[in-house]
């Protein structure tokens, strides 16, 4: 983690060092009211998801997001879904798996979960979370490969499984799924990952 200036504030070891498929990040605040860094494993590993205090350093919860034979990697996002202050933490499957989001709570209690599109796509999901006009939270997934990409967008909080929004086709290969402007605690530091993570969606 990095300050404004560009100067390393803290540097902290999610999966050990051996561990090299990467590590993907979000940020948002835990369920003590301090910011936190989502870490979710790269390709390769395991599918663990651990949150970790920024300012003291502290894993807060560490689980596992999916079967542990899936090893394509965890895309990773985390905003405040519910509109309690706290961010819960929204995961899509890698490459090379069904493109199922999962929506957890801050210590890792599995609050929905849902197929971005259909079950025969193994091209795995990633996820965002955008506000709408009213400001209200709707996750983003990305699923396909090349031009065949689509953004689709769902309401995390109708009832039961989240209620599909609408969608569109990504224009161009390269597409990628981000959030600008980052979450609020990037006031504190600028978090650095080693495969950095993109979220939110954009045409």
């Amino acid at each position: 983690m990095f300050n404004g200036s560009g100067v390393l504030r803290r540097s902290l070891d999610a999966y050990g060092a051996s561990f090299t498929g990467g590590v993907r990040v979000a940020l948002g605040y835990a369920a003590n009211g301090n910011a936190a860094v989502f870490a979710a494993a790269g390709p390769g590993g395991a599918p663990q998801v651990t949150s970790i205090e920024i300012r003291t350093g502290q894993t807060l919860a560490s689980f596992t997001a999916y079967a542990p034979t899936m090893t394509g990697g965890v895309w990773i996002a985390a905003a405040d879904l519910t509109g309690d202050g706290v961010s819960e933490i929204v995961t899509g499957a890698g490459s090379g798996y069904a493109p199922q989001v999962k929506v957890f709570s801050g210590t890792g209690r599995l609050l929905t979960e849902f197929l971005a599109t259909s079950a025969s796509d193994r091209n795995g999901v990633s996820v965002g979370v955008v506000a709408d006009r009213e400001g209200q939270p709707r996750i983003a997934t990305l699923v396909g490969n090349g031009r065949g990409k689509q953004v689709r967008l769902f309401d995390p909080r109708s009832s039961g499984t989240p209620t599909p929004l609408g969608s569109f086709r990504a224009a161009g290969a390269s597409i990628g799924l981000r959030v600008d402007p980052p979450p609020e605690p990037t006031r504190m530091g600028i978090v650095k990952s080693i495969k950095r993570c993109k979220f939110s969606c954009s045409r």
